[in-house]
């Protein structure tokens, strides 16, 4: 597999002493995986140093064979933030409109927003105010401008915070079908249950550091074992195999 994203041997400290160390980690076309930790091991800064938002003090980021932050590497990134904020007085289709200008889209940009929207199950929506959407609303119109852009690389953080059951499962469905489609997919989270449906690598965070790496078992047998390692993990309760 083609490597998207390769986060090698990063390290980031903060002035309170926190952050990340020795941080790797490498994402492949057509791949999910997760970035598993409790709150404050780390996860935010890995993300942000992957997005170019924050430079890390040793190690590389690259997206693609692109330096992280650089105006190319942005192109080929979709953030999905864990609160998809939009503009309240704008329509759904006037935000996709507006992504369309900022990444300088040539061709039919109607026909592109309308098929992006119908992806996304929002195309009767395209006239609803950003500010009259639920948080499952907001975050499909941040998707659909991802779909816009054309994305290689889907980097989310949270994703499932205040989404019921039926919009994670859509959520889940949906990352599998780009990856199948040749995406890349990193999802950052403290929710197991969800990366053990949806991803198909883990890469476990405890106080900075990767702890471990795991392809997800497909075994029911192998992966109730693998869950239950994972589980003690967070927890702090190293078991042996």
């Amino acid at each position: 597999m083609n490597n998207i994203l390769i986060v090698k041997n990063i390290t980031k400290r903060y002035r309170n002493g926190s952050g990340i160390h020795n941080v790797h980690f490498a994402v492949n076309q057509g791949e999910i995986v997760g970035l598993l930790g409790a709150n404050g091991a780390g996860k935010t800064t890995a993300i942000r140093c992957c997005l170019g938002l924050l430079g890390p003090d040793t190690g590389s980021v690259t997206v693609g064979e692109l330096p992280a932050g650089s105006p190319e590497a942005l192109k080929s990134i979709a953030f999905i933030p864990d609160n998809p904020n939009l503009y309240p007085l704008l329509t759904v289709q006037e935000h996709l409109y507006f992504r369309a200008k900022a990444f300088d889209l040539k061709g039919d940009i109607k026909t592109l927003v309308e098929t992006a929207l119908q992806e996304v199950g929002l195309f009767e929506f395209a006239t609803r105010m950003g500010g009259e959407l639920s948080r499952g609303q907001r975050q499909r119109v941040i998707l659909a401008g991802a779909v816009l852009q054309n994305a290689s690389l889907y980097v989310l953080d949270e994703p499932t915070a205040g989404l019921d059951p039926v919009s994670i499962q859509w959520l889940i469905d949906w990352l599998k079908v780009k990856a199948q489609q040749g995406a890349g997919v990193l999802v950052s989270t403290h929710n197991l249950d969800f990366l053990c449906k949806v991803a198909t690598r883990v890469v476990v965070l405890s106080q900075g550091q990767v702890i471990r790496e795991d392809m997800v078992p497909t075994e029911e047998e192998k992966f109730q074992h693998w869950q239950e390692q994972i589980v003690n993990l967070l927890k702090g309760e190293r078991k042996d195999d």
